[in-house]
C-alpha cells in the first residue's frame, strides 16, 4: 500500500481552508498550491 493521501499537516491545511471560507471549491486538492 502506498502513502497517497498527504501528510497530516497537509490535510489539516486543506480541512481548515475548506472550514473556514465555507465553500467546497476550496477544498479541492487539485486545482490550488498545496
Amino acid at each position: 500500500e502506498s502513502f497517497n493521501h498527504g501528510t497530516s499537516q497537509q490535510r489539516q491545511t486543506w480541512l481548515a481552508r475548506g472550514y473556514k471560507s465555507g465553500k467546497l471549491s476550496d477544498c479541492n486538492t487539485l486545482s490550488g498550491p498545496i
